[in-house]
């Protein structure tokens, strides 16, 4: 499993592709994709890319005490369940590592891959954990 943190000059120069696969999680959290790319621009999301053979996945992530994960979306290939299990894990303890107390996913409904999380906003397209 590889796990990237794009700079912003790589999420703009691949912008068009990675926000065609990012699409259904904008929609579902009632953005779009020129407000997000302007926000990372800004430097207040991180854009990480975690690869595995034919999947991978895109987090488009904002740090702190709390750790939120906007938007999460990637190709469904032969290892997305174990690449997604893996990757929200190694985010889970370098957020810990820096501090943060817990972390919240927007977007899709994970409910059935990531179980140790717990819906807040009354739906499972925004669930939580504690660290």
């Amino acid at each position: 499993m590889q796990f990237e943190f794009l700079t912003k000059e790589d999420v703009i120069a691949d912008w068009s592709v990675i926000s065609k696969i990012m699409q259904p999680s904008f929609e579902v959290a009632g953005s779009n994709a020129n407000d997000v790319l302007a926000t990372i621009q800004k430097g207040i999301m991180d854009v990480i890319k975690i690869t595995d053979g034919d999947s991978f996945l895109y987090v488009i992530m904002v740090g702190g005490k709390k750790c939120y994960l906007n938007y999460v979306a990637g190709s469904i290939g032969k290892g997305i369940i174990r690449l997604v299990k893996k990757g929200i894990k190694r985010i889970e303890q370098a957020a810990k590592d820096g501090g943060a107390k817990e972390i919240r996913i927007y977007g899709r409904d994970w409910s059935r891959i990531l179980s140790d999380y717990k819906p807040t906003g009354g739906n499972n397209n925004e669930m939580r954990k504690v660290l």
